[in-house]
């Protein structure tokens, strides 16, 4: 696995490397998706805010013990965009769990990785990326997976309105995760490409993943203990799965912040609806979540992006 940190500042992206990175994302989402899972199972007993407190001191922790290692992971090169991916990053989180518990982990995770969209367009916007016919056909073939996915439960909910067992404000709410999370996505991708006009280092993956933890941390917990929120202590079972899931949270961050150095700041959206299909079929198997059967065809064209998104040519 290349370490991106000590590559030189100058170097430009390989096609190994670019194709290295989008096997990253893959994996990654396997971890995204077995945590949201997770996260379901555990917000029948805690609330998704005191979720969020328990896994971001877990990852201070891990982030905490790399650094007695390496004191320089406590310096960063870009401050702003580190405080900007953190706090970004912690909310984004903290909204999305609140919404597997409100509107389901199918459904929430559907919404929340309809990021790609959005990091596309700011990551134009603001880091000058170009928008590759293989990215925006596998943006199209994502997008529509997911919509057929999903799409029914979504148009069934806004129907029944206040009538229905979850109120249409709720998928808003999950929207909102995703505008946040592409915020996230594209201040990584700042912080960690390498400029061939700066001589600054990109910041340590590890560096990333420490202002994400505490900030996430310091947006979750008016929301976790009184007033704002209310504290349960967890049973050993729950401690046992609330580590399961801070475990793999870490790992599938940190393997995206290191594939980040290397692809556009849409493409783990797009390899994250592998997250959306392992959520989905979690959510009908273990949660009584509905699907329809417009899933096996949306699944399928998700399948279909994932694999058109790795015939995109590395970014400049």
């Amino acid at each position: 696995m290349t370490n991106t940190s000590s590559l030189p500042v100058d170097s430009p992206t390989s096609a190994d490397e670019f194709r290295a990175a989008g096997l990253r994302l893959v994996v990654a989402s396997v971890f995204f998706g077995l945590m949201a899972v997770g996260t379901k199972a555990l917000s029948r007993s805690i609330s998704g805010p005191q979720i969020v407190v328990l896994r971001m001191i877990f990852g201070l922790c891990v982030f905490a013990a790399m650094a007695v290692r390496q004191p320089r992971l406590l310096q960063t090169s870009r401050p702003k965009w580190l405080a900007a991916r953190g706090l970004f990053g912690g909310v984004s989180v903290l909204v999305y769990f609140v919404s597997i518990d409100k509107v389901g982990v199918g459904m929430a995770t559907l919404i929340h990785y309809s990021a790609p969209v959005w990091a596309a367009l700011l990551g134009w916007v603001l880091l000058k990326e170009r928008l590759q016919r293989a990215t925006l056909l596998a943006l199209v073939l994502a997008l529509a997976g997911v919509s057929l996915v999903m799409g029914p439960t979504i148009t069934e909910a806004w129907r029944l309105g206040a009538h229905g067992s979850i109120a249409p404000g709720w998928y808003f709410l999950a929207l909102s995760s995703a505008f946040i999370s592409a915020a996230a996505l594209v201040s990584v991708r700042a912080a960690r490409r390498m400029s061939s006009t700066s001589t600054a280092r990109p910041d340590h993956v590890w560096t990333l993943f420490g202002s994400f933890s505490l900030l996430g941390l310091i947006a979750a917990t008016p929301f976790a203990v009184e007033p704002l929120g209310h504290w349960v202590w967890p049973s050993p079972t729950l401690w046992l799965l609330m580590l399961a899931v801070a475990i793999v949270s870490v790992l599938a961050q940190v393997i995206m912040t290191q594939a980040l150095a290397h692809v556009p700041a849409s493409a783990p959206g797009v390899a994250n609806q592998f997250s959306v299909v392992i959520a989905a079929v979690a959510g009908v198997i273990w949660f009584n979540e509905h699907i329809t059967a417009l899933s096996f065809l949306g699944a399928f064209l998700i399948v279909l992006g994932v694999l058109a998104s790795f015939r995109a040519r590395p970014p400049i």
